[in-house]
């Protein structure tokens, strides 16, 4: 009797990344899956070399789902890793009780697993990660090293 050893991270990676498909026009590049139309990734570069994520949704799929896009994404634009990313304009979470605020910690808690799966898979780390608000909303500003 013989047995295979799968590795479980690879086939989900695997699967995870042969639903994406990348879309590119002249300002952006925009990573969407096929299991999901809620889902996407949209990156644009600026002219000093920084990665400018101006949308994103996961919908329904996992975190390593909008890791891998990002990564998708990126390489598009890039040949060498960038050393900053940042995520415009996120819509904080609002709370369903009416005495509580919106909260930050869902959609930064979701950026930071994907810059830090982002940096690990690039062999750097994150060396600073800023929440800017900007009116209602807010960027974050991560820096690579």
């Amino acid at each position: 009797m013989s047995a295979n050893i799968v590795n479980f991270e690879e086939l989900q990676t695997l699967t995870a990344s042969k639903s994406l498909s990348v879309q590119q026009d002249d300002f952006s590049v925009k990573v969407v899956s096929s299991e999901d139309p809620f889902f996407w990734v949209r990156v644009q570069k600026s002219d000093d070399g920084e990665i400018i994520v101006t949308d994103f949704n996961s919908g329904s799929l996992p975190q390593l789902t909008l890791n891998i896009a990002l990564r998708k994404a990126v390489k598009q634009l890039y040949s060498p890793t960038p050393d900053n990313i940042t995520f415009k304009n996120i819509i904080p979470v609002k709370s369903s009780s009416p005495h509580q605020t919106q909260s930050y910690e869902g959609p930064v808690n979701t950026i930071r697993a994907a810059c830090e799966g982002f940096a690990r898979t690039s062999r750097k780390v994150v060396s600073s990660f800023r929440v800017v608000p900007e009116g209602r909303k807010f960027n974050v500003v991560v820096a690579l090293s």
